[in-house]
């Protein structure tokens, strides 16, 4: 998550009452580690405040790290099923519908767990490959990604700009030379090499985020 995007959903969390949101949901959470050492904008600009606020927050993930509440498969029925009943008004998913096969099938997912409430969508739109561990090359424009929700009233929706990758290596230049030297390790983990080839074409190219708030009513 870029540190525009944190800022972008907690802008859209802050118009809506505590109550009005809890319990939230956060889906793809990854761990602890990741939200608050790797990407602390996550933690300080979306999760912090929401503690402050009283907000009671759940993270999921498929993987059973620590800061993960809840870990199971949504694409599992019977998970959906539990986490239908824990009630949640608000649901955050964010950079997970390009890691996903079928993110319509995700997508119905969401809206079967918070029926009449909240849900926070954000999908790369011009961005470059990534896998985690794989990526579709989903890139929906805001229309595209609305469209997942037919149940869904649009409350806000933008093309966000989080600028080029070259801007944030031009004050750390090691990011730069290491990225250099990963593309000339093809046989060494050959996903992350994709992915650092990918970053390398991509760094005087702007890149944007798809994000969409919308109301789930039933």
């Amino acid at each position: 998550m870029h540190r525009e995007e944190a800022l972008w959903i907690k802008s859209v969390l802050d118009d809506f009452d505590s109550q009005a949101i809890s319990p939230l949901l956060d889906i793809g959470s990854a761990s602890l580690e990741f939200r608050k050492v790797l990407q602390p904008h996550i933690d300080e600009f979306v999760f912090a405040p929401l503690t402050e606020r009283g907000v009671q927050v759940y993270h999921v993930d498929q993987k059973p790290v620590v800061g993960v509440d809840l870990v199971g498969d949504l694409m599992d029925a019977s998970f959906i099923d539990e986490l239908k009943a824990f009630g949640f008004k608000a649901v955050l998913c964010a950079n997970v519908l390009e890691h996903v096969r079928a993110p319509d099938r995700l997508a119905g997912a969401i809206a079967e767990i918070v029926s009449n409430g909240l849900v926070i969508i954000t999908v790369p739109c011009d961005y470059p490959k990534h896998l985690d561990p794989i990526d579709t090359m989903y890139r929906p424009r805001v229309d595209e990604l609305m469209s997942l929700f037919a149940a869904g009233k649009k409350c806000q929706g933008r093309r966000l700009f989080v600028g080029r990758r070259i801007t944030g290596m031009a004050r750390r230049p090691w990011k730069l030379a290491w990225l250099l030297a990963r593309c000339l390790l093809p046989f060494y983990r050959h996903d992350g090499w994709i992915t650092a080839v990918h970053s390398l074409m991509w760094l005087f190219r702007e890149r944007t985020i798809s994000c969409v708030a919308l109301r789930v009513v039933r």
